[in-house]
């Protein structure tokens, strides 16, 4: 998800109408797909954005790596205390995170996410039984030891739990998000990104976001869901959020939220191209081993460039050490290849 801070909408648009004619794009909407083979464009348009001081709020969550974060906090170390939530914390569930982004097998999380589809006990306990048959079948190991201690500790609790309590399911699954059509979805992906980008803001405007106006692509299915998680961090369950690097969830003055189509919205148009972008950059560092099209590489360097974490400005990622690597090497290219 990418949010665009913009104070003159019809000036971008008259500077992506601009960028249109010079790259010869004919799409009447600009999307990814029309820029993909003009890296050019995104440079353009990332240099637009720097001189106009237009503030730049990405998130990038890496489907694999969020499950395997969920499995860690639902099936491995679910939060008992507020210790659980400290940096210590992070750091272990990272190292685990990173284990099973490579090792753990497509039918262990198949199994979780048909757990968290069901929300039965069965389920659930297929979830486990699959998790707990991965992570025995290593040799003796400092890691998957580590693994095994917590696992077996939840596990214990699963089982103890008297199967009547509604808990002894759902306190094992990650809290779904509400459609509009009142049904529960599981890790719906841009709510905690949008509810991230929201304390990034709060952090950005220091604490007054009053007049401040979120435009979001018009969502058929889940606006509902954005509405309930920007609620949820206005009150009380923000503020007991532990402290954030680039976020302030202490939110005593509300931003509103609105729903438009892309078509209507050069800010929406143009996040959409950078989400697009990063998307397809980190897709392609991991599909070749940590390497990018030279110009790939510029363009994602600039976008890398304008982060200011203090601020909340700049691309935030949910994603394995093994990507970071990637994207270390990427913005250790020398100035004479930039």
């Amino acid at each position: 998800m990418s949010c665009v801070g913009v104070s003159d909408e019809a000036a971008l648009a008259c500077e992506l109408a601009r960028l249109k004619t010079l790259y010869r794009i004919q799409a009447p909407e600009l999307k990814f797909s029309s820029v993909k083979k003009k890296p050019g464009f995104l440079r353009d348009l990332i240099t637009y954005l720097n001189r106009a001081k237009s503030p730049i709020l990405v998130e990038v969550t890496d489907k694999r790596f969020s499950l395997c974060m969920h499995i860690i906090e639902c099936l491995i170390m679910p939060a008992v205390s507020p210790s659980d939530f400290g940096q210590r914390a992070r750091i272990i569930k990272n190292a685990i995170a990173d284990r099973l982004d490579v090792d753990l097998p497509d039918h262990v999380l198949i199994a979780f996410c048909a757990a968290c589809q069901n929300m039965t006990r069965p389920s659930l306990e297929s979830a486990f039984t699959a998790l707990h048959t991965w992570a025995t079948s290593f040799p003796q190991e400092e890691m998957m030891d580590a693994i095994l201690l917590f696992l077996n500790d939840t596990m214990q609790d699963f089982n103890d739990a008297e199967p009547s309590d509604p808990r002894s399911v759902s306190g094992f699954l990650p809290v779904p998000d509400i459609a509009r059509s009142g049904k529960a979805v599981q890790i719906l992906p841009h709510v905690p990104s949008l509810l991230h980008i929201y304390g990034r803001l709060n952090r950005l405007h220091g604490g007054q976001l009053k007049g401040v106006r979120l435009h979001h692509d018009e969502q058929m299915q889940f606006d509902r869901a954005l509405f309930d998680g920007m609620a949820l961090a206005e009150g009380a369950a923000g503020k007991d959020l532990p402290p954030q690097p680039a976020a302030d969830f202490n939110i005593t003055v509300p931003a509103n939220l609105f729903f438009k189509t892309s078509h209507e919205s050069a800010a929406i148009q143009a996040a959409d191209l950078l989400a697009g972008a990063i998307s397809y950059c980190l897709q392609t560092l991991n599909a070749s081993g940590g390497v990018l099209p030279p110009e790939w590489g510029r363009a994602f360097r600039d976008l890398l460039s304008l982060n200011d974490s203090p601020r909340g400005i700049g691309v935030n990622l949910v994603t394995s050490s093994t990507v970071f690597a990637h994207i270390d090497r990427i913005q250790g290219t020398t100035a004479q290849d930039t």
